[in-house]
Order: C-alpha cells, then sequence, then structure tokens
C-alpha cells in the first residue's frame, strides 16, 4: 500500500509542524525559538529553505512534502496571530501605559534571594531610563554608568528629581563625591604602597589606600 505524505499523524509531517513552531520568533520575548536553543550563529543553518518553483521538482514526493509544509507555514501563521489577538485584546498595545526615555525607576532585587540585612533595600537604583522594547527595559545607572535591560515586572517608577535620583544612586552604589585631595604619600613606583588623604562632599577626610575606584575620579 502507498503511503500518502498527506497523512497529519505521519512522523515526518509531524516534525515539520514541531519546525516550523519553533523557527517563528516569539512575539513576547522577542527571540526565535531555535535561536534560544542553540544560539544564534547556527541560525542561517537552522531554517527552511524558501520554496521553490514546484514545476522544477521532477518527484511527486518532494512535491507533496512541500505542498505540506506551505500549508504548516500558513495555518501556524493563522494560529499566532489569533494567539497574540486573544492576549492582548484587553489590554491592546496602545493604550499600555510604558516608561518613557529619560524616566527614572527603582529594579527590584531578586526576591528568591536573601537580603544582606533587614534594613537592606529590596530595590536597587535609581535607573534612568533609555528605552522600552515590549517587556524589556534598557537602562542606565546614574553613577556608575553601566547599561542593563531590567524586566518591567520588577520595576517601579522613582518620582523624585533628578538630583534627589543621583544622591540615591550614590548610596545605592556606595559611591561618594570627592571634594579634593589634599596630599599623598608612599611610592610613586609601587601604587599598592600608595595614601591618598581624602576629602568627601560631606565634610569627611580620610585617608585612602590606591584603588582603580580612587584613580576613576576627575580629582585624582
Amino acid at each position: 500500500m502507498k503511503r500518502r505524505c498527506c497523512n497529519r499523524s505521519d512522523p515526518t509531517i509531524l516534525s515539520l509542524v514541531l519546525f516550523a513552531v519553533n523557527d517563528g520568533v516569539n512575539s513576547e520575548t522577542g527571540v526565535r525559538s531555535l535561536d534560544a536553543m542553540f544560539g544564534s550563529d547556527d541560525s542561517p543553518y537552522l531554517r527552511l529553505p524558501d520554496s521553490v518553483d514546484p514545476s522544477s521538482i521532477t518527484s511527486a514526493w518532494v512535491r507533496g512534502l512541500d505542498e505540506v509544509l506551505r500549508h504548516i507555514r500558513v495555518k501556524s501563521s493563522a494560529f499566532q496571530d489569533e494567539l497574540v489577538k486573544a492576549r492582548t485584546q484587553d489590554t491592546p498595545d496602545e493604550t499600555q501605559n510604558r516608561y518613557q526615555p529619560g524616566d527614572f525607576v527603582l529594579f527590584q532585587q531578586d526576591p528568591t534571594v536573601p537580603r544582606p540585612t533587614k534594613l537592606a533595600s529590596p530595590y536597587t537604583g535609581p535607573f534612568e531610563v533609555i528605552q522600552q522594547t515590549k517587556n524589556d527595559v534598557e537602562c542606565r545607572h546614574l553613577v556608575m554608568g553601566n547599561i542593563r535591560v531590567l524586566h518591567v515586572t520588577r520595576l517601579k517608577l522613582y518620582t523624585g528629581s533628578r538630583e534627589e535620583a543621583y544622591k540615591e544612586a550614590l548610596l545605592d552604589a556606595d559611591q561618594f563625591v570627592i571634594r579634593k585631595i589634599h596630599y599623598w604619600r608612599g611610592n610613586p613606583e609601587k601604587r599598592s604602597e600608595m595614601f591618598f588623604f581624602v576629602e568627601f562632599d560631606d565634610g569627611d577626610k580620610v585617608l585612602l589606600p590606591y584603588s582603580k575606584d580612587l584613580s576613576s575620579a576627575v580629582q585624582f
């Protein structure tokens, strides 16, 4: 008996369906499933080729598979569109609140990890929003300047001024503004033995050993 390639339960057909599902970009994560599993370097090799002219194919089996493949792609695309529509019908994209560039936000620490002390803040920051793409918010730390991509569910708006946000970020990063370096002592040829008498913006004066953190200050 001749096997028909249109049998929906055929392993070949099911494999094509599975591949078509994993070949699409997830609308929620923005990542192709195959790339998430195997990485993006081999992405060009993990793709189904574009359909060719059926008249150039001499094998009836291959023509049948191509027809099934086109049908799968159409059905998969329609299903994904309906899924997105169903999930966003109560909260359409155009009515959702989004963080805007220049907003200040606080990022919730990992709630599954105990805080170092009971008085430690459950939030870190503030960060300045650069842009939001779907549920990912690209932010810059106000003091350290490092850029991070943070998930929107763990962010909350910081309502203070820029000056207040900067002061909070200084404390968060355990940084202090240097007013002046009065003098140094030690061997300049061996930085690990050098000390600097530093005056901070709050009036404190401390003799500090050389460090990368100190040497990156403008006053240094």
